[in-house]
This record gives structure tokens, sequence and C-alpha cells, in this order.
């Protein structure tokens, strides 16, 4: 049987903690290595889509001339996290909830990358 995890607010300095009923005890989310493996390979790919909008001169003028990337980018990453958000069963479909996942991180990227294209460094 999976132990169930109750998910509160611990501690101020803590909120990633949850409380496990069995250890009665706060345990940190992270502490699992393939939740922050995970988190930091969303956030590799974050700076990688990034770093090509700021370092590639093609695409760092194609995406000041043109910001229709920008708003697309923020569409689509406002639709993920509103259907994310509201459908509960959407985040707990297997497929579904990746492809939801991988969409917001690639419109992520691309819109901090528009963003981050327009500022001199």
């Amino acid at each position: 049987m999976k132990e169930k995890f109750i998910i509160v607010n611990a501690a101020k300095s803590d909120p990633e903690a949850v409380y496990s009923p069995s250890e009665s005890s706060y345990i940190n989310i992270f502490e699992d290595k393939r939740i922050r493996h995970a988190f930091i390979s969303k956030l590799i790919v974050t700076l990688g889509i990034m770093c090509l909008f700021i370092f590639v001169e093609e695409v760092n003028t194609y995406v000041r001339n043109n910001t229709t990337i920008f708003w697309v980018a923020f569409g689509l990453t406002f639709f993920c996290l509103i259907a994310l958000i509201c459908f509960g069963n959407l985040r707990r479909m297997f497929p579904l909830n990746y492809i939801f996942l991988g969409i917001f991180t690639l419109c992520e990227g691309i819109l901090l990358g528009s963003a981050s294209a327009v500022y001199d460094t």
C-alpha cells in the first residue's frame, strides 16, 4: 500500500515540507533524487533555449523584429498553466501530464528567451 502524504504549510522556513502521517514528521519533497533530477533537466532545457535566443545572432535579430513569437509563447504558457491548474484529472493522467509539462517547459524557454533577446548584455 502506498503511503499518503498530506501537504501542509509546515514552517515558514521550509515551504516544500510535507507531513507524513506514518512517520509523524515533516519531510522535504526535494529529498527524492528523481524529483531533483527532473527539475534540473527542465531547468537545463529552459536555459538552453534561452541561450539559443541570446547568443545566436540570427535568432536574436528575428525575435527582436517579430514579437509574434513572444505572444504565442505567452499564450501557450498561460493556456498550459490554466489547464493544469483547473483540470485536476489532467495532472494525474499519465501521457497528458508529461505532454502538458513538456509544452509548458518549451514555451517558458521560448518566452524567457525572446524576452532576454530584447536586452543587450
